[in-house]
């Protein structure tokens, strides 16, 4: 038998080293996916692998009051938008409409 280097392997050379190493390499990547189709499910490569739209660094930098602080911000902007679009408010129809309102 040879002890040639595995990428030497041609037909004058004993292939069992190469079928070995051909064998060891698929095995390998077998493991390798089948690992990170299971760490997969785990929140880091879910959210940020797999879905790299939803990583967002100012999310994960922002503390439990930052965050308090970003839905305060968002529920008051909704409260304006819904006071200005709301029934009552004619102004921004001109006089006619505010007349015809009143």
């Amino acid at each position: 038998m040879s002890m040639e280097p595995i990428f030497f392997c041609t037909a004058s050379y004993d292939c069992s080293y190469c079928w070995s190493a051909i064998c060891s390499g698929v095995f390998f990547l077998l493991l390798l996916f089948s690992c990170m189709y299971i760490a997969g499910n785990t929140f880091l490569i879910h959210n940020f692998l797999l879905y790299p739209a939803l990583f967002d660094m100012n999310r994960l930098i922002l503390n439990q009051q930052g965050t308090r602080q970003v839905d305060i911000e968002a529920e008051r902007n909704t409260v304006q938008y819904r006071t200005i679009q709301s029934p009552t408010d004619h102004a921004h129809l001109g006089p006619t409409a505010q007349r015809q309102a009143e």
